[in-house]
């Protein structure tokens, strides 16, 4: 072998003589080589063959060596082509040997040349992406300079090569859906080598596109209109937007050909995203559905209210400011007052109301309907008028009476007459009216009484005089008699009413003649007095009867002796009337009393 010295073996065949075929040595006829320069294979793998072609007598012992050492060996009995795969692919100087029993022979040194594959690299990016959305970039995390790099996808060339820099590099994105491997060929030996591993690009479809419907119009506070799709599919959710912006929550699909999203009453234009739940891929469904709002119109102020009292006009009620087009109409606890009111583009009037209650005004739009609520209320309160009367209630008077008319019903008063107080005096003069008119100060309503005095004229005084045919002097107011003269009758005349008539010692009566004793001496007043049908009652008139005794009393005090503390009067008692005085009638008193206001002590009283 090349590079060794040859050990050369002697065989002793000895003397025996051979009989038969002489065996012929072996020879070398013919020689190949696949190649010179070669590429290595992935992990040595690929065969470079080493044939030779030989002559002689078999069988043969073919050997394949390496600088001399035994790489492979192969025995044939044949001496066509002897193919020798090189699986350790090193660099070197490679030679076969032949052998036979009679002789080897040595082919040729062939040195062959390995050129080492371009390094593996990782593959990078790739992954599933949604249809219509930028596609994945497929690259390599490494790359080698001297190299190129083809991306394949399916075993096909996709684009051209790329040159490595020795950093990471990348073939961009990689739309289409399929297996991407790289091939990397050194530009220098040719040397190529195809990745093992792969990346992946997985296109996922888009959900189905259905049609947005539900398009509509009302006002900012109608229930609104249903946006819905004519379709849907299981996995996929559907979130709605309103001028692309979410409204509400995602809805899921349901397969059928009907998928309500709710109802919607803000203006704005609807569009539904479809989103499959497994992949995220999204996708804008057809068209859209158009919802119109209408405004409001707008609110203004009530106005007016307050309180009145029974009766009077009532109190107005408006509104602030209104608009062309819109009705208003005032409302009182719910229920509609009259008939409504256009706008004028400036405050209106609901003129005087009079029913109590709470006042709102509601406002339609004439050409849309639209409705709202005016800003407020107002009340009006009816406030009753205070029941005045005036006690007595029926009242007639005699003339010259003061009456007395209270007030009730009220807190303040005005009479007639001027007085502010809640009573007056009047004194009857004649048949008139008085009238009262009382407020209430909280509320400032006010009622009129009124209350018509009768006066009845006073009766004329009677007469009382001494009656004629009489011992005394007949038809005098006064008359002095004895005393026992007899009895002295007063007539009261001039009364066609009831007489009334009094005297000493609480006597009275209503009857005439009034008849006067005299048995007692002193100055008798009788009065007399008549009294009306309608009760009143005249002057009194007056008549005097006195009765006077004639009766004298004599007195003197007989003892004369100072030392006995003794006193003797002496009484005489002398009728100078014309009649008798009877005793018993009589009554004598004497009086004593002791000097210096000392008091009276050991009094004895001694009479016969």
């Amino acid at each position: 072998m090349l590079g060794n010295n040859r050990k050369v073996r002697t065989i002793d065949i000895g003397a025996a003589e051979f009989a038969g075929t002489p065996t012929q040595p072996v020879t070398i006829i013919g020689q190949a080589q696949s190649v010179i320069t070669a590429c290595q294979s992935v992990n040595n793998s690929l065969a470079f063959t080493f044939s030779v072609r030989v002559a002689g007598t078999g069988p043969f012992t073919y050997a394949l060596f390496r600088d001399n050492t035994l790489v492979n060996q192969n025995t044939a009995s044949g001496s066509d082509n002897i193919s020798f795969g090189l699986f350790q692919q090193v660099s070197d100087n490679y030679q076969i040997v032949v052998t036979t029993g009679c002789n080897s022979v040595t082919t040729t040194l062939s040195p062959v040349t390995f050129n080492p594959l371009p390094v593996q690299q990782q593959p990078t990016g790739g992954g599933s992406y949604c249809a219509g959305s930028p596609a994945p970039v497929v690259g390599l995390a490494g790359s080698q300079t001297g190299v190129n790099y083809q991306l394949l996808r399916g075993g096909s060339p996709v684009g051209s090569p790329l040159a490595g820099t020795g950093s990471a590099i990348n073939f961009g994105p990689q739309a289409a859906a399929g297996i991407y491997t790289v091939r990397a060929i050194n530009a220098t030996t040719g040397c190529q080598l195809t990745f093992f591993n792969a990346a992946s690009v997985r296109v996922n479809d888009l959900p189905t596109q259905y049609s947005v419907v539900g398009s509509g119009a009302g006002c900012v506070d109608a229930i609104g209109t249903v946006i819905a799709l004519n379709g849907s599919q299981v996995g996929v959710s559907y979130q709605l937007l309103r001028d692309s912006v979410a409204v509400g929550s995602p809805v899921d699909g349901n397969g059928g050909d009907y998928l309500s999203l709710g109802l919607q009453n803000v203006g704005g234009t609807y569009t539904v995203r479809a989103t499959n739940k497994s992949t995220g891929c999204k996708q804008l469904m057809s068209g859209s559905a158009v919802y119109t709002t209408y405004a409001l119109p707008t609110q203004y102020a009530v106005t007016g209210g307050g309180a009145f009292c029974s009766g009077e006009a009532g109190v107005l009620v408006g509104l602030s400011g209104s608009q062309t087009g819109v009705a208003y109409q005032l409302v009182r606890d719910g229920n509609n007052v009259g008939d409504f009111i256009t706008g004028t583009g400036q405050a209106i009037s609901f003129n005087r109301q009079t029913g109590a209650g709470t006042y709102t005004v509601q406002a339609r739009d004439l050409n849309r309907g639209c409705q709202q609520t005016m800003t407020g209320s107002v009340t009006v309160t009816v406030n009753q008028p205070p029941t005045v009367s005036i006690v007595p209630s029926a009242l007639t008077g005699c003339a010259g009476n003061i009456i007395t008319l209270s007030a009730l019903g009220a807190d303040r008063y005005v009479w007639n007459t001027g007085a502010t107080t809640t009573s007056i005096p009047v004194t009857a003069t004649g048949t008139g009216v008085y009238s009262v008119t009382g407020t209430i100060t909280s509320t400032g309503c006010s009622a009129t009484a009124s209350q018509s005095i009768t006066i009845y004229p006073l009766p004329a005084a009677p007469s009382v005089l001494t009656q004629t045919g009489q011992s005394y002097p007949g038809g005098q107011p006064s008359v002095t008699v004895d005393v026992n003269s007899g009895n002295v009758n007063l007539a009261v005349g001039g009364c066609t009413g009831t007489i009334n008539w009094t005297g000493p010692n609480n006597t009275s009566g209503t009857s005439s003649p009034i008849v006067v004793s005299t048995e007692r001496v002193g100055q008798f007043v009788y009065t007399a007095t008549c009294t009306s049908a309608q009760g009143c009652t005249s002057p009194a008139t007056s008549a005097t009867v006195t009765v006077q005794g004639r009766l004298t009393v004599l007195h003197r005090d007989v003892d004369n002796y100072a030392d006995n503390n003794a006193i003797q009067p002496l009484l005489v008692l002398q009728n100078q009337g014309s009649s008798a005085l009877p005793l018993s009638a009589l009554t004598l008193r004497y009086y004593l009393t002791v000097e210096g206001a000392a008091a009276l002590g050991n009094l004895s009283v001694n009479y016969a």
